[in-house]
């Protein structure tokens, strides 16, 4: 496939993930029956100034878009999309997420809890890191720029 499907599935790879998943994309069902859009209720500009991943992890496994074990169900129609990001500036009727999902009664619930989860402020907000920790199969570490280098390296020159 090329490209960036490569560099996923490599990542995929090195965290000790099952492959067969996305190398038959074909194999999964295609759409969710139900999806609900959450949208900036406040009035003015506004900051998206956090979102509580843990509950958005939580509320993933709730509409079995994650799991918590490896032998779980996955629903792979299932799932949350964020539109924004924290930093962003955000007015109302803007679009921040959209839940998906197979049932109706489990994409409400996950709706209320990530519209939950997600904070706003009147005042532009500092952007944390994007990435903290580097995740291989073997170890968790925290993300230093020299971990890719060293990382390139040994891939360039002992495989």
């Amino acid at each position: 496939m090329g490209g960036r499907f490569d560099k996923f599935r490599s990542m995929v790879v090195a965290q000790g993930g099952d492959v067969s998943g996305v190398e038959n994309l074909e194999s999964h069902p295609q759409k969710p029956i139900f999806e609900i859009d959450i949208c900036v209720d406040a009035e003015g500009r506004r900051y998206l100034s956090g979102i509580d991943a843990l509950e958005v992890g939580y509320t993933a496994i709730d509409i079995r878009a994650g799991r918590t074990s490896p032998d779980s169900e996955i629903d792979m129609t299932a799932g949350i999309w964020f539109y924004k990001k924290v930093g962003d500036q955000v007015e109302a009727g803007d679009k921040v997420a959209t839940i998906y999902g197979n049932k109706e009664d489990a994409v409400k619930a996950a709706a209320d809890r990530v519209r939950r989860a997600i904070e706003f402020s009147v005042k532009k907000v500092d952007v944390p890191p994007l990435i903290t920790h580097f995740v291989t199969k073997d170890s968790v570490e925290e993300f230093d720029i020299w971990i890719l280098s060293e990382r390139a390296y040994l891939q360039l020159y002992i495989n």
